[in-house]
């Protein structure tokens, strides 16, 4: 059984991906996965496919690598800055012959699958019903409460205002969870660790696994498992529990037998309002897992984005958002 850091989302961030990458040493894992998005946004495409090529086991396509990998000059499904950094990086990959290496990258890129498993866990850039390219995060069990603490107020007025499109929107938010429950569910899959919205957090299907659920007017929930666990979540409806990491940065949590999603963060562009690097421990032995955040520095990364135009970009780096 080995420890295992699980990485998604380095975006090009080189500044970033080394200190993890030095974090993962110092932790004594045995492997590294990568979940998807090498590239995109940040200025350093080329070494980051290099670095993540050299010391990961496993890497996985992201939607950045389809966009990357593309013929397409439009790519409407993404915000102007975020889609010329793509072209950018395009460019930054091209094969030439001043750039003999690029070739090798580009093959690398293109030979990267959607999905790997290992025995109750599997590992995605999306989720379970699409592997690329579908978000699959906190932000599904929040918006089942209209109540919720962590419901942006405006969104709230919004659907406070449009009964109807909140009533389309939550079933869509169940059908997803159902759904993407279901798939693990089917294939004999207790967790699922995946990135693409860096937001680390952890989502769990709980049904039939707990006796008890005491749950707080403001505060956290208690459950408790048939198992003896206890777990204290931060959002709890309809059986779909959730946890932010900031509750457990850095203490281990014990997975159990319940359907549980793990979103891992972003190593290169974390937006949680935290602006470390962020990367998971998975022990397969003791089946703990474990958040770790890591500090980089980000003005260089930061200054380099700038020197290619994109300053917001930049600026988030600094606010973690």
């Amino acid at each position: 059984m080995s420890l295992i850091a699980l990485i998604s989302d380095v975006h090009g961030n080189l500044e970033a991906l080394r200190a993890v990458l030095k974090d993962v040493e110092e932790q004594k894992a045995d492997f590294i996965y990568s979940l998807g998005d090498i590239v995109g946004y940040g200025a350093n495409p080329r070494e980051c496919v290099d670095l993540i090529k050299k010391n990961c086991k496993h890497s996985l396509r992201g939607n950045h690598e389809d966009a990357v990998l593309s013929e397409f000059e439009s790519l409407p499904d993404y915000r102007e800055e975020a889609a010329s950094s793509i072209l950018l990086a395009r460019r930054l990959l091209q094969p030439s012959w001043l750039v003999s290496r690029n070739l090798g990258r580009q093959l690398y890129l293109k030979s990267l699958p959607s999905n790997c498993e290992e025995g109750k866990a599997m590992f995605v850039h999306g989720s379970p019903r699409d592997e690329v390219h579908e978000y699959l995060s906190s932000g599904d069990i929040i918006i089942l409460n209209l109540n919720s603490l962590f419901l942006p107020d405006e969104m709230r007025d919004a659907y406070l205002d449009e009964p109807e499109e909140y009533e389309k929107d939550m079933s869509e938010a169940f059908l997803k969870l159902k759904e993407n429950f279901s798939i693990m569910r089917d294939a004999s899959k207790d967790v699922c660790f995946n990135g693409h919205n860096h937001v680390p957090g952890i989502l769990m299907d709980v049904r039939g696994r707990y006796e008890l659920v005491e749950k707080a007017r403001r505060g956290r929930h208690k459950i408790k498992f048939l198992d003896g666990r206890e777990v204290f979540a931060d959002e709890f409806v309809e059986d779909y529990a959730l946890i932010h990491t900031t509750s457990i940065h850095d203490k281990p949590f014990q997975l159990g037998g319940e359907k549980t999603v793990v979103n891992v963060g972003s190593v290169g562009q974390p937006r949680n309002c935290d602006p470390r690097a962020s990367y998971f421990l998975f022990d397969e032995k003791s089946r703990e897992i474990l958040c770790r955040r890591v500090t980089y520095d980000i003005k260089a990364a930061a200054d380099k984005i700038r020197a290619n135009g994109f300053p917001n970009l930049a600026r988030r780096l600094f606010e973690g958002n």
